[in-house]
């Protein structure tokens, strides 16, 4: 599987993982000028930012290793950029996601900082 879907196979499974979490999906690959916002989604009147990591193993480390500090820069500016000042409450996570052939193990990480 070429890497770009890969990404896409994994967008696909965090948002059924979100759906069954209670998360409304409300956009998907969403680019501003800081990068772009893989999933944003909506629960009980919060926003949810959230950028989706998936590995078929953790040879080079686990997802959630891939978050560094300039990535959680952009996924916050991209999320302000987002909102446009509004006031409203809002998470910025992360889903990781580890295929390897035919299990898929999937969490998610809430507010990575």
């Amino acid at each position: 599987m070429k890497k770009k879907d890969f990404g896409r196979f994994g967008e696909e499974k965090a948002i059924s993982f979100l759906k069954r979490k209670g998360i409304k999906v409300t956009g998907r690959n969403i680019r501003t000028p800081f990068g772009e916002i893989d999933i944003v989604g909506e629960s009980k009147g919060k926003l949810y930012f959230i950028e989706v990591k998936t590995r078929s193993n953790t040879l080079l480390g686990i997802p959630l290793e891939a978050i560094n500090a300039s990535k959680k820069e952009h996924m916050v500016s991209s999320a302000m950029y987002y909102m446009k000042g509004r006031e409203i409450d809002f998470e910025i996570g992360v889903v990781s996601i580890i295929f390897n052939g035919g299990e898929c193990n999937i969490e998610y990480t809430p507010e990575i900082f």
